[in-house]
C-alpha cells in the first residue's frame, strides 16, 4: 500500500468516524432532547409504516392504504394520531405510500417483531450499500485495485447521507443498490437480469423512474440486441402488478388516492 493510499484510508476512517459520531453523539441526542411531549421515538424509521402495512396485509388481509391502518401507523410511529398542520407535527401522516408490490420484498419480515425486522433490514441495507460502490465502478467501466475499492467504500459508508439513510432505514439505499446492480448487469451483458432489477426498483418510482426510462429508451434503440432488457423489465413489472392485484384487488386506486397527501407534505405540489 502506497503512502497516498494509506493517507486516503486514514482520511476515510477519520471522516467516517466523524459522520457517525455526529449522528449518534450530537444529532440523535438533539432530536431526543427537543422531542415534543407525548410523542414516541422507538418506531421512528422509514421501515415502520411499510412493515406494519405488510404485516397487516399478509397476516390479516387488511388494506394497508386504509385510514384504519394509517391511524395504527401514526400511533406506533408518533404515539398519537396526526393532526395535520398543527404542532408538533410537520404534516407527514406516515401513510403506507409505496406501490403495493413492496410487500413482496418485505414479506419475509412480516412475521418478525419490529425490533428484529428493523435489525435485519439495517444489516441488509448496510451490506447492499457497501456492494453498491464496486457495482457503480463496474457500471462506469472504472477498473481499480482492491485497495482503491475498499477506500471508496469506506468513504461512502462514512458519508453523512449514507449514515443518516441507514439510521432512518431508508428504502432509497435499497433502490440505489438495484440501480447500480442493473447498470453493472448491463455492462456484463446480462440484460435480462438488468430488466428484472429495473422493474423492482420501481418500489420508489419518484427516485428510479428517470434512470429506468433512460435505459428503456437505450434498449429500444437496438431492439434486436437489447430486447432481453425490455422483456425482463416488462415481464417482471407485469408479474409484480398482477401479484399485487391478486393480493389486494384495486390496490392501484387506493395507492393513487393516497398520493396527494404525500405530495403535500413533501412540498411537491
Amino acid at each position: 500500500m502506497s503512502n497516498i493510499q494509506r493517507f486516503a484510508l486514514l482520511a476515510a476512517l477519520f471522516f467516517g468516524f466523524g459522520a457517525w459520531y455526529y449522528l449518534y453523539g450530537v444529532f440523535v441526542p438533539f432530536l431526543h432532547s427537543h422531542e415534543p411531549a407525548g410523542l414516541t421515538w422507538s418506531n421512528r424509521s422509514d421501515l415502520y409504516p411499510r412493515w406494519l402495512g405488510t404485516r397487516e396485509l399478509m397476516l390479516r388481509g387488511r388494506n394497508p392504504y386504509s385510514s384504519e391502518i394509517t391511524k395504527e401507523i401514526q400511533l406506533g410511529y408518533y404515539g398519537r394520531l396526526v393532526e395535520r398542520n398543527k404542532a408538533p407535527f410537520p404534516g407527514d401522516e406516515q401513510r403506507f405510500i409505496y406501490p403495493l408490490f413492496v410487500v413482496l420484498l418485505l414479506a419475509p419480515l412480516a412475521a418478525l417483531s419490529f425490533s428484529m425486522a428493523q435489525l435485519v433490514f439495517v444489516v441488509v441495507l448496510f451490506l447492499l450499500t457497501a456492494v453498491t460502490v464496486p457495482l457503480w465502478l463496474r457500471t462506469l467501466n472504472l477498473i481499480y485495485g482492491r485497495t482503491f475499492v475498499m477506500i471508496a467504500t469506506l468513504f461512502v459508508i462514512g458519508s453523512w447521507p449514507v449514515a443518516e439513510g441507514l439510521f432512518a432505514r431508508q428504502f432509497t439505499l435499497l433502490v440505489a443498490f438495484m440501480l447500480a446492480a442493473a447498470g453493472a448487469a448491463i455492462t456484463r451483458e446480462k440484460l435480462l437480469l438488468a430488466g428484472i432489477l429495473l422493474a423492482c426498483s420501481l418500489i420508489k418510482p419518484q427516485l428510479s423512474l428517470p434512470f429506468v426510462l433512460w435505459l428503456l429508451l437505450w434498449g429500444f434503440g437496438k431492439w434486436s440486441e437489447r430486447k432481453q432488457l425490455l422483456l425482463g423489465f416488462a415481464g417482471t413489472l407485469f408479474s409484480l402488478l398482477l401479484a399485487s392485484e391478486l393480493i389486494l384487488p384495486h390496490w392501484f386506486w387506493y395507492w393513487r388516492h393516497s398520493l396527494p397527501a404525500y405530495l403535500s407534505y413533501t412540498g411537491s405540489k
